[in-house]
């Protein structure tokens, strides 16, 4: 997509460095496989959003970090 906005003089928006696994009982990506410590788990994306927004970095307007991070029907994430 970056790409193709870059060959077209199009602005590029990333979106997004995480998505929800929908269906699961936890919020997190089907990546994340069945770890459980929220240390491991945070180290873990951390690194991932980091790697994959510092791929694109200075080539875009903007990011959409995280997607739907709060449940609106109990205002959690």
């Amino acid at each position: 997509m970056y790409n193709y906005a870059d060959e077209n003089n199009m602005a590029f928006r990333g979106h997004t460095a995480m998505w929800a696994n929908v269906g699961s009982s936890h919020y997190y990506p089907d990546f994340i496989g069945n770890e459980t410590d929220p240390e491991k788990i945070e180290k873990f994306l951390k690194n991932y959003i980091q790697t994959t927004v510092g791929r694109y970095a200075g080539r875009g307007i903007s990011w959409d970090v995280v997607n739907e991070a709060i449940d609106p029907n109990s205002g959690s994430g």
